[in-house]
């Protein structure tokens, strides 16, 4: 893990492979250590950047994440492919990542070549971020595994956080784009599980994304859940290749 200080925050991030750059933002509950497989993957071909987003991973911790904690991480991106001497990158986003990823094409078109999300919506009702923050009370082992995989021992105030940061979010809008979607003039393509039991909103929420972008695409499928990266791995990768190569 490499590592820089963005405004007062110490920001941890991998760093792996050579070639074209290729940001991997991971969703909100997640961490890097939670995308090895797919930066081994891409490092075959991109220089792969993961960072641990605000208050996550290894990044220093934020007693209160700000609601607009996804375009701060777009921010903060920005910056640190600016650290890197990075003026370009395709930019690629699971879940509360996709929104980072595309927050990140609107705010800083000149540094986005591409974007690609992995299992995310434009939005949210209230009751159904109430209901997400409200089962992970309930969450199994397994689960608690995941994210102490993810953020150390201190997962449980991680996990705290970043739900008051959601209930937040959902007594305001619960949309994140704001209308900014038809803004994003570089390629776009967006995937999901039909079956994803989290986001049963995915497909509708697709096709309303990229009615907005106009150079969009999208790819569905009834295999695997949430996310699509870890659940149907295979098909994922070989479409976000096909697009890849299409640019």
């Amino acid at each position: 893990m490499s590592e820089f200080i963005w405004k007062t925050h110490l920001i941890h991030y991998k760093d792996a492979g050579s070639g074209p750059e290729l940001i991997l933002f991971p969703g909100n509950t997640a961490s890097s250590a939670h995308y090895s497989d797919a930066i081994a993957h891409w490092a075959n071909t991109y220089r792969v950047i993961c960072p641990d987003l605000l208050g996550t991973g290894q990044s220093s911790r934020i007693a209160s994440w700000p609601v607009d904690w996804w375009e701060e991480n777009a921010r903060m991106a920005a910056a640190l492919l600016d650290h890197l001497d990075c003026t370009e990158c395709i930019a690629v986003g699971s879940s509360g990542g996709g929104i980072i990823a595309l927050l990140m094409s609107i705010l800083y078109p000149q540094k986005v070549e591409a974007v690609v999300t992995d299992s995310t919506v434009s939005t949210w009702q209230p009751s159904q971020l109430a209901d997400i923050v409200n089962q992970r009370h309930l969450a199994d082992k397994a689960t608690r595994q995941f994210w102490q995989f993810g953020h150390g021992d201190d997962w449980n105030e991680v996990i705290e956080a970043d739900g008051k940061m959601l209930l937040a979010f959902a007594s305001q809008s619960g949309n994140w784009a704001g209308g900014r979607l038809s803004e994003i003039t570089c390629p776009a393509l967006l995937t999901g599980s039909l079956q994803d039991q989290l986001l049963p909103q995915i497909g509708e929420s697709s096709l309303k994304i990229a009615a907005e972008i106009p150079n969009s695409r999208i790819y569905l499928t009834n295999a695997g859940n949430h996310a699509l990266i870890w659940t149907a791995s295979n098909d994922f990768f070989d479409i976000v290749e096909l697009f890849l190569k299409s640019l």
